[in-house]
């Protein structure tokens, strides 16, 4: 931080009389009132700044289809520390299952299988020119 910027270019919000928590209040408070009577799940939302404006939270980390590493290490984590808040902050936690090309089937199908076993709802999100016989088997197989 230099001369009170947070921001290595200078980028702020328009006013500088609210605090960062203030505006992202504000913009959850404003996001909840569009959606009316919805269901809003906030993803990669401050989780406790959401929490009694957004009826789900979820962390995105354990959804990434681009890099392996990070579904075991952040989506474990997710798991570990989410549980915690389960019915306090939110609603149950949500883990979701991302099936790529970047990200060989194997590693996607052990993802699937933990978060299936455990409970938790679960969320899909595959791209379609992937999908085989046996990915199709596989989703089926975890309604």
């Amino acid at each position: 931080m230099k001369d009170g910027v947070v921001s290595a270019d200078g980028w702020a919000f328009a006013s500088s009389d609210r605090t960062t928590a203030e505006v992202i209040l504000d913009l959850y408070q404003t996001i909840r009132d569009a959606a009316g009577e919805g269901i809003i799940i906030g993803c990669n939302t401050v989780s406790h700044l959401c929490a009694g404006v957004f009826e789900l939270n979820r962390i995105g980390d354990d959804t990434s289809g681009n890099d392996w590493r990070r579904c075991p290490q952040m989506g474990v984590n997710r798991w570990r520390f989410g549980r915690r808040r389960e019915g306090r902050f939110m609603g149950r936690m949500r883990i979701a299952v991302r099936i790529t090309k970047k990200l060989p089937w194997d590693k996607r199908k052990q993802w699937l299988d933990l978060v299936a076993r455990s409970g938790t709802p679960l969320f899909v999100s595959v791209d379609r020119s992937v999908v085989t016989p046996e990915i199709k088997e596989a989703l089926r197989a975890r309604r």
